[in-house]
């Protein structure tokens, strides 16, 4: 009496209660105010229904035995005849088709209307090729389970239209070029598909890429699909998005400087980080530190460059000469230490690490984040 007054009061009070206080009717007055059928400890007929009634997800979690048809029928949100139910299902699982045993083409045809993915679940001998076409208005990726010979333009178009990474998996029969520049809008690597890359279909690509762009990747991406990259299409690519410097095969002084001016932090694509691109990128974005690949180089450093992170001076003050700091020349040439491997970017006067290597001997640490730099400043110089 007392577990039923509380789970009356408080429904959540019912996986509390022990399996021999839980009553058919305690448990029903839980589940229809939203208790979960797992908190129920002996299941019955009465409880299950009302559980996938409710929410068809519940399937999952009924015993096998109580997993009847009408059940499974009840939790897709459908009658025998393979009508919808009315009012409409709350919560319908249409994959609840996996349970059925006994399958019709009249269900299997009403639950994949509803969730293409469920054609997974439908027996191998109901699935037909017109069910297959049904699926592909809700899942379009389910197109890669339709024979070449059995695909039609029309089917390729609307899928590729609703998802254009399918273009993968159509047959190559309606990979037209202009269905490719179509899938590209969104899926850059559909334009490797065009044989024949013509400068006008390039332009095309480019063109469309800077009108729609793509969210979370660079515009102009689309130019690492090119069979041949021309240094004017680079640099369309590049005015886009400086991180296509990536994308580029060729990658000359004058992209690279061109991309670390857009965003210095595009350093972290260029193959050959020379010093004058290196300076370029740090005077655009000073986080672009953390990409310089050499371990020690003669680069132009710009006077509001950060400190030497261990000195606390200006990096391009050279072996104490304070005269690099004060005249009004706007950089100058500094040999400075690098940590590839250290996040945070920092530079180093050369006499300062070598002092710090001295006081700490075996243990060398970067004195800003404590990381190993033994192997880091083993190697020769590199001035330039």
């Amino acid at each position: 009496a007392n577990c039923d007054a509380a789970v009356k009061q408080m429904p959540r009070m019912l996986p509390y209660v022990k399996a021999e206080f839980q009553t058919e009717d305690m448990c029903l007055y839980a589940i229809n105010r939203g208790e979960c059928l797992q908190n129920v400890k002996r299941h019955t007929a009465a409880i299950v229904m009302a559980a996938v009634l409710l929410n068809g997800y519940e399937i999952r979690d009924v015993n096998p035995e109580l997993r009847t048809r009408d059940v499974v029928l009840a939790a897709m949100g459908i009658t025998e005849d393979g009508m919808k139910r009315v009012p409409l299902h709350p919560k319908p699982h249409p994959e609840a088709l996996e349970f059925l045993q006994e399958q019709t083409p009249e269900i299997c045809e009403v639950v994949v209307r509803q969730c293409g993915e469920t054609i997974e679940y439908v027996k191998p001998h109901l699935r037909t090729l017109e069910l297959k076409v049904i699926a592909t208005k809700t899942w379009p990726m389910v197109i890669k389970n339709i024979a070449f010979e059995d695909q039609t333009e029309s089917m390729c178009t609307d899928v590729v239209m609703r998802n254009p990474s399918t273009i993968d998996v159509i047959s190559p029969v309606y990979r037209s070029p202009a269905l490719c520049l179509l899938a590209s809008r969104s899926y850059p690597a559909a334009f490797s598909f065009i044989e024949d890359q013509t400068i006008e279909l390039r332009q095309t690509a480019l063109d469309i890429a800077n009108e729609h762009g793509i969210f979370g990747e660079c515009k102009g991406s689309v130019i690492q699909f090119f069979h041949e990259q021309t240094d004017s299409f680079c640099r369309v690519a590049i005015t886009m998005c400086a991180y296509n410097i990536a994308h580029v095969r060729d990658q000359t002084d004058e992209l690279c400087l061109m991309a670390v001016s857009f965003n210095g932090c595009a350093l972290e694509h260029v193959h050959n980080q020379t010093p004058a691109v290196i300076a370029a990128a740090i005077a655009q974005n000073h986080l672009a530190q953390q990409y310089i690949r050499l371990v020690m180089a003669k680069v132009p450093i710009p006077r509001d460059a950060d400190d030497c992170g261990i000195c606390m001076l200006r990096v391009a003050q050279v072996a104490g000469d304070i005269e690099a700091m004060e005249d009004e020349v706007e950089e100058a040439a500094a040999v400075v230490y690098v940590f590839p491997n250290c996040e945070h970017g920092k530079l180093f006067h050369p006499d300062c690490v070598d002092q710090i290597r001295k006081e700490n001997g075996e243990g060398r640490r970067c004195p800003y984040c404590r990381a190993s730099i033994d192997r880091l400043v083993a190697a020769e110089p590199v001035v330039e």
